[in-house]
């Protein structure tokens, strides 16, 4: 018998039915503001909010760039997928250039236990060309002007945050470029922050002037990554570079 009413009773509306039926005109009424307030939100988020990082190495390419001489790339790829300084074939630069930008990097320094000082590892990242964050074995060390992570010759890490020989380590440099008047005139400097295995090392430091062995001492709006070959086989991988302009 039960049964039989539920047959003899009329079909109802599905639920989701109902539910669109009621909320169709609420919705529409609703969705100008919803689009006013989505593009008001826009309007706040920054120019480079989509921006994807540019890769400059992934392990399989050298296209990103040339020597300082515009010759084709003679650093090696190693069969990991890391990029491997040939000593004695010269630095390496980007081919573009970049103004505010943020720099992801990793690296790894050989072992060279018959070796000291600055001939133990030695390379640097140079932002923009001009700007250098040292590398070096330098593990176990206090900070200096001249050791791993330093802004070289400019300013000390605030700790050593290096890892031995041998490891993989971690740069995220962050860039802010020199701002200019109508004349070219240098109104503020460059700054720069420097995170090194996941420490902060240097915070918004100004930058008043180029480093040592640097591209070119001309302060410049937009500039190339360049990476050096100081004589050891340091290693590179996932190398890219996010826009902040």
């Amino acid at each position: 018998m039960l049964q039989g009413r539920l047959l003899r009773a009329g079909p109802r509306p599905a639920l989701p039915v109902m539910l669109r039926s009621q909320a169709a005109p609420r919705f529409r009424l609703l969705l100008p503001g919803l689009l006013a307030g989505l593009l008001g939100a826009c309007a706040f988020m920054p120019s480079n909010f989509f921006a994807t990082p540019r890769v400059l190495f992934d392990g399989r390419s050298l296209d990103e760039w040339r020597h300082l001489d515009g010759r084709d790339p003679e650093w090696r790829i190693t069969p990991d997928g890391s990029l491997q300084v040939v000593p004695g074939t010269g630095d390496l630069v980007s081919r573009r250039q970049f103004g505010d930008h943020r720099i992801h990097l990793e690296f790894r320094v050989p072992e060279m236990p018959g070796a000291s000082g600055q001939a133990k590892g030695n390379s640097g990242v140079y932002v923009q060309g001009r700007y250098e964050v040292q590398i070096l074995d330098s593990y176990g060390m206090l900070p200096a002007l001249d050791r791993c992570g330093a802004i070289y010759g400019i300013r000390a890490p605030s700790t050593n945050a290096a890892r031995p020989a041998g490891v993989w380590q971690t740069f995220e440099i962050t860039f802010r470029a020199p701002r200019f008047d109508a004349y070219g005139n240098v109104l503020e400097n460059a700054r720069l922050t420097v995170v090194q295995n996941g420490v902060t090392i240097h915070e918004n430091v100004e930058l008043p002037r180029t480093t040592t062995a640097s591209m070119s001492s001309r302060i410049v709006r937009e500039g190339p990554l360049m990476l050096q070959d100081h004589g050891a086989p340091v290693e590179f991988r996932n190398i890219r570079v996010e826009d902040l302009d």
